[in-house]
């Protein structure tokens, strides 16, 4: 419940922030809508999550996450963009050499949050992707080209 209410309260000033209004009502749906996502945050996060992100994790990992971010929206422009959309999509299975559930998980949202690609799931040491336009033939390239910089990120 201190979980609960823990991220609730730092989504609920974020949405504060972000609408930059103290309207009664759009008080009330951000303290209702930052408490729901705060419980389904906690249902998808991995239960038993070992090993933490260090400082150093940190320090790799969110400015290597902002710059896949903006380069896979110029990426995605381009096919948006062009006259012929040649795309090749599909499930790749990509593995990884993380061991900690919760590196795994930064991982998987990771990939997630970097447009033209949707982590399905997480099978032991590998991850199920849905990427918009596969390159490489095998899943050892695949991986590289989806995860390597997050995953160095976190080594």
């Amino acid at each position: 419940m201190r979980r609960l209410l823990g991220r609730g309260v730092i989504l609920f000033i974020f949405w504060i922030l972000l609408t930059a209004s103290l309207n009664g009502q759009e008080l009330v749906l951000g303290a209702v809508l930052a408490l729901l996502a705060s419980w389904v945050s906690l249902k998808i996060a991995p239960q038993d999550p070992g090993e933490r992100l260090s400082f150093r994790n940190w320090l790799l990992y969110v400015p290597t996450l902002f710059i896949e971010i903006v380069l896979a929206n110029i990426s995605i422009a381009r096919l948006v963009l062009s006259p012929k959309i040649n795309i090749n999509p599909g499930i790749v299975k990509i593995p990884t050499k993380l061991k900690s559930d919760r590196k795994k998980w930064f991982l998987a949202q990771a990939i997630t949050l970097t447009p033209g690609t949707v982590t399905l799931d997480i099978l032991d040491d590998y991850l199920l992707v849905h990427w918009i336009d596969i390159e490489g033939s095998d899943s050892e390239e695949q991986g590289r080209i989806i995860k390597e910089k997050f995953e160095k990120a976190m080594e």
